[in-house]
């Protein structure tokens, strides 16, 4: 191979890596630099979050005769206990249908079927 033939060669691999980098430099630009934004959602986190919390409180306060709640402690030791649950407004009415005994603080025992009511949030 002559003198001549190598500088060409070599200037023809200088000349493709450079077009394969302004190549590949513009279509970085191109599809990531774009001054425009899409919005997805339509609204801002906090808007979307308040009528997330007003849509579930619609739902709950929705049933009239309240909701079924079966709840199973970890050592599942007694099973499953039945609850009721009421949501009206900001408070919610709660009943069981089994004896709670509250063994800590005050020891408040509260019998089958006695409705209390909690504000809730």
């Amino acid at each position: 191979m002559k003198k001549n033939d190598i500088i060409r060669s070599c200037r023809k691999g200088l000349l493709f890596a450079a077009l394969f980098t302004l190549h590949a430099s513009l279509f970085t630009f191109v599809t990531s630099c774009s001054p425009h934004t899409e919005d997805v959602f339509g609204a801002s986190p906090a808007e979307r979050q308040q009528q997330a919390i007003s849509d579930y409180k619609a739902l709950l306060t929705s049933e009239v005769n309240g909701w079924a709640m079966d709840f199973y402690p970890s050592d599942m030791v007694l099973g499953g206990i039945a609850y009721t649950a009421r949501f009206v407004g900001d408070e919610v009415e709660l009943a069981t249908e089994m004896l709670i005994d509250n063994a800590k603080g005050d020891k408040v025992k509260y019998p089958a079927g006695k409705v209390v009511t909690s504000e809730y949030r």
